[in-house]
């Protein structure tokens, strides 16, 4: 037979199981509901959201323009990819970030499809419309004199007066002059300045001078080198311990002077990003008009070797092209492929969402029919 429970016992059991209660909930609410900020930020338990926004541009011209957020942070990395990309850029920012600040800059390389919205006119451009608090810039550019580019350098200037830390990507690297290899974004994640040779040697193609830099978030890298060509991708996998990444943003638009299996063999990425407008002739036309339309980016070489190690390919932008009688070819618009495209890394994992749609390359028209000859082994 069972003792019956004494009124006492009850009264402290009931008594302990409200203590027990009141605790559990208060720690439960320390660790899941707690806002995520800077200065709470246990490991492994919460990781701010990060959100990379690969733009498209406006018209019918390759060329970069990428926002990366995360907490406080709003990064624009480039912004061509012609001076009429400006307002679709200036509009996209405007929608996206809570004020009038970007904290960083990273401006790639002195070619137009990378930095035309940052020389603007030589007395306003991107870099004039927002305080800007820190700006990365190249460290190298066989670049001497034209009106893009003293426009640039009379930017750069204006904005440093009015107290934005300039610096380029070597001594970034090196950690000189106030400037840092990583810079803490906060919730786990970093950008880390990536050393190739050309930031201090000369090269004979500019797209070689291009800053390289990782974004770290725990175990997922997203990796950015602009248009580095294959010895110069050479160098960034001799000079750096590169890991397997989530995410890398294919080099040079998808040409084939970028992306070669030296890089891609080491960083075996399982998203890539291609800012480009596919099969536009803009690159691709010989000194009497005929088209090579393999050459058209993305080009039949690279998707070649990026198949290798993914078929998760998205691009942002599709070229609107004819065929005349004669046999010549023609560029007559554009429109989107994937059109912009975020990517979503957070406590749910990595996404990637177009604002046209999600379809993946190799399940495109286009893809279908000029890059039938693509084997996607994975």
């Amino acid at each position: 037979m069972n003792k019956p429970v004494s009124k006492l016992l009850l009264v402290f059991i009931s008594l302990f199981s409200l203590v027990i209660g009141f605790l559990s909930g208060a720690v439960a609410s320390l660790y899941f509901s707690y806002p995520l900020s800077d200065e709470f930020d246990p490991p492994s338990i919460i990781t701010g959201e990060l959100e990379i926004h690969f733009m498209e541009l406006g018209n019918d011209n390759s060329g970069d323009s990428i926002l990366i957020q995360i907490g406080n942070y709003d990064i624009l990395v480039d912004a061509g990819s012609k001076k009429s990309s400006y307002s679709t850029i200036k509009s996209y920012i405007d929608s996206h970030i809570e004020d009038t600040t970007l904290e960083y800059v990273i401006v790639t390389h002195a070619h137009e499809d990378h930095y035309a919205n940052f020389a603007g006119d030589g007395t306003t451009s991107l870099l004039t419309d927002y305080t800007i608090t820190n700006l990365i810039q190249f460290s190298n550019t066989n670049q001497t004199t034209g009106k893009m580019y003293n426009n640039y350098l009379a930017m750069v200037d204006k904005i440093e007066q009015t107290g934005t830390k300039v610096c380029n990507a070597l001594e970034a690297y090196n950690n000189e002059n106030g400037c840092s290899k990583n810079i803490d974004l906060g919730f786990d994640t970093e950008i880390e300045i990536l050393y190739q040779t050309y930031y201090e040697n000369k090269s004979g193609s500019e797209n070689n001078y291009s800053v390289c830099f990782m974004i770290n978030q725990g175990d997922n890298h997203f990796l950015f080198t602009g248009d580095l060509e294959e010895d110069g991708e050479e160098s960034l996998v001799a000079n750096n311990t590169l890991p397997r990444v989530t995410l890398y943003k294919a080099g040079h638009h998808g040409s084939n002077t970028s992306s070669h299996d030296a890089l891609l063999d080491v960083i075996q990425p399982e998203i890539v990003v291609i800012t480009c407008v596919a099969g536009n002739f803009e690159y691709a036309k010989n000194e009497v008009g005929n088209v090579n339309i393999d050459g058209t980016f993305p080009t039949t070489p690279t998707l070649t070797r990026i198949a290798k190690h993914t078929s998760k390919v998205y691009v942002t932008t599709l070229g609107i092209t004819s065929q005349n009688p004669d046999g010549t070819y023609e560029d007559i618009g554009h429109t989107s492929m994937n059109g912009d495209i975020l990517v979503l890394s957070n406590r749910s994992g990595v996404s990637v969402t177009g604002s046209n749609n999600n379809t993946l390359l190799k399940d495109t028209t286009w893809a279908n029919t000029y890059r039938s000859s693509v084997n996607w082994t994975k």
